[in-house]
């Protein structure tokens, strides 16, 4: 069995084997059917090589879960756990329904949302602080856009209007880069981005 003809080695492997063998004989028949409809659900091939690369971790995982958790979610889950911050499965089903109830949800200086007009709260929030910076109107406006607002009397609320109604130019009025965190199952994309104010 070993390539190492050590005899002492050799009842350590034994015993070894025999401990994962009862391990897994002697798992819960209910947590193998949870565990075998999760790695079934999950359609992305990395999320599920994930999922089979350590029993440990995913039997943590079919635990947090409970009964019911939309594919998505894992993907949510997986994609801000690897590339953004440690999270609970628990946590990333509240962000996924933050989003999508509210059109968006903020996790430290990361905006996450489907479609950039979801953005319109968040940036109906922040236009009083955009608008207040002299950083973010030398970014957003040329001084020929200035004087002309200067001379045709237009308020700071007016500005602020046009700009919340004009979804297309949330991506430069918040100065942020967005990136696809993964596609739905339906096909709708999420994004993340950091945000920059």
């Amino acid at each position: 069995m070993l390539k190492n003809k050590s005899k002492i080695l050799n009842v350590f492997f034994i015993k070894d084997l025999t401990k994962l063998i009862e391990k897994y004989n002697n798992m819960d028949k209910d947590l193998v059917e949870k565990l075998e409809a999760l790695v079934v659900k999950v359609n992305d091939n990395e999320i599920k090589e994930t999922l089979m690369n350590d029993l440990d971790v995913t039997l943590a995982l079919v635990d947090e879960l409970g009964e019911e958790v939309d594919d998505d979610v894992i993907k949510l889950y997986f994609f801000i756990k690897n590339h953004i911050k440690e999270i609970n499965i628990i946590e990333a089903k509240a962000i996924y329904e933050e989003i999508a109830f509210r059109g968006y949800s903020k996790l430290d200086d990361i905006i996450m949302y489907s479609k950039l007009n979801d953005l319109r709260e968040y940036v109906s929030d922040e236009i009083d602080e955009i608008l207040g910076s002299s950083y973010h109107i030398d970014r957003l406006f040329d001084k020929d856009t200035i004087i002309d607002y200067f001379l045709e009397g237009t308020s700071i609320e007016e500005i602020a209007r046009e700009m919340i109604d004009n979804y297309d130019e949330y991506e430069e009025v918040l100065d942020i880069e967005p990136d696809v965190m993964f596609e739905s199952k339906y096909g709708q994309t999420y994004y993340y981005a950091y945000v920059n104010n």
